[in-house]
């Protein structure tokens, strides 16, 4: 006699596999959801933390912007002042300021912008594929106190700003002698000469251009005594001014102006606040996403509908975000 078998049918098997694949599916689309997730509020967080940086970078030089050691601007003497290669000398002249010397130690104007209308760079100092269109440039000029040196201790390129509190200022090349004795209230402060524009590259060779396409806020600082383009924070696809002056002397907000506005009526010194916009996008482009229909209000010229930054065709895939700062050149509304 036969012993009855037991087991299971190969259609128990066949919906056994089917509801394992089932559940397999699930989990791995679980898995890819979170993945995506998380991907998705990191970008988020890095662009969060590029318009932070962005901003505070900038915020510094115009807190700082106008701070001569308790001297008035007027009274900085900067006859001695050299360098031995400046932008206009090593970069392409596109735009129209002039970017010199002279230009560089102007501490009479310790802040300046200038509005981008066009592809062209508003400043010689900026060559055209180092310039981002429309986008606008701002300029400090300040003693950095932060930075301030002994006499024996002084970079033998670097231009420095010797401070005699109650006293004087002058600019000189720390290779040369002091201008003035050593005293108590005696100061060396180097001189800083900063202008702040977008990049369409974070990677730039000084032979053949950009090696990438991620636009990147960019300084042009003075390094020992040559004027140095370095890149500071990746994503920044759009920066925008506008500045409020002080028209009654009252050391008070009166209105906001443009950077052609102010440069017309001649009053840079009556600059009291800076409102900044910067435009930031994502490292990764996300195919969910589609901004070349959005329009983004910033600050100064691009305050009102219709004349807002739109982003290009060729980038509509990546995340965006405004950010928008005040900031008191503080030396100006405080006594000297």
């Amino acid at each position: 006699m036969m012993r009855k078998q037991h087991g299971v049918s190969l259609v128990e098997i066949l919906v056994s596999m089917a509801l394992g694949l089932m559940l397999v599916n699930g989990v791995i689309r679980v898995f890819v959801g979170s993945k995506q997730s998380f991907s998705v509020i990191q970008d988020i967080g890095k662009t969060a933390e590029g318009g932070r940086l962005a901003t505070a970078i900038v915020g510094k030089g115009i807190r700082m912007a106008d701070h001569w050691g308790g001297i008035a601007a007027s009274d900085v003497d900067t006859a001695s002042a050299t360098l031995t290669s400046t932008a206009s000398a090593t970069l392409t002249s596109e735009g129209s300021g002039d970017c010199d010397t002279a230009w560089i130690f102007n501490a009479t104007t310790g802040l300046e912008g200038f509005d981008g209308t066009s592809a062209t760079p508003p400043l010689n100092c900026i060559s055209a594929d180092s310039y981002v269109a429309n986008t606008d440039v701002l300029v400090v000029r300040y003693a950095d106190g932060q930075s301030a040196m002994p006499s024996d201790a002084l970079d033998e390129s670097t231009n420095y700003v010797r401070v005699v509190v109650g006293g004087s200022a002058e600019v000189f090349v720390g290779k040369d002698t002091p201008p003035t004795p050593d005293q108590m209230g005696t100061y060396n402060m180097p001189f800083v000469a900063d202008v702040f524009f977008v990049r369409p590259c974070s990677i730039k060779h000084e032979s053949d251009g950009c090696k990438d396409k991620t636009p990147t806020l960019t300084q042009l600082s003075l390094l020992g005594d040559a004027y140095i383009e370095s890149p500071l924070i990746e994503g920044v696809e759009q920066l925008q001014f506008e500045y409020g002056v002080d028209t009654d002397g009252d050391k008070r907000l009166d209105n906001y102006l443009t950077a052609t506005q102010i440069h017309a009526a001649g009053n840079w010194d009556e600059v009291v606040s800076v409102r900044m916009s910067v435009v930031v996008l994502s490292q990764a482009g996300d195919n969910q996403v589609d901004a070349s229909s959005k329009e983004f209000l910033l600050v100064g010229d691009m305050s009102t509908a219709g004349n807002g930054h739109t982003p290009d065709a060729s980038n509509k895939t990546y995340r965006r975000r405004v950010y928008t700062r005040n900031i008191q050149v503080r030396n100006r509304v405080r006594s000297l």
